[in-house]
């Protein structure tokens, strides 16, 4: 079994495509990162449509200073609504 640990999708990207191609080169289980709290969300809609991937919310460090108290809130709603599909990083 493949597994990938920590990958990121941009803008424009063809997700089903992406995926797709990893599992035909047997890639089994993905792991979704998080950089911020917009990439949290829409990555949590791809895990949601797709059995084997599982988010990894977080923040880049690069994005630190601009966290907020909601922005921390809505992790955790996202981490305890989302149990089985979500996996903190910090």
């Amino acid at each position: 079994m493949f597994c990938d640990t920590h990958f990121h999708f941009e803008i424009g990207d063809n997700e089903d495509l992406i995926l797709n191609n990893a599992r035909r080169y047997g890639v089994s289980m993905f792991f979704l990162a998080g950089t911020n709290k917009q990439d949290n969300i829409d990555n949590l809609i791809v895990s949601l449509n797709n059995e084997d991937v599982y988010v990894c919310c977080g923040y880049h460090p690069s994005e630190a200073l601009e966290i907020t108290h909601e922005d921390i809130c809505m992790l955790k709603e996202l981490i305890l609504k989302n149990k089985n599909k979500v996996i903190l990083c910090i």
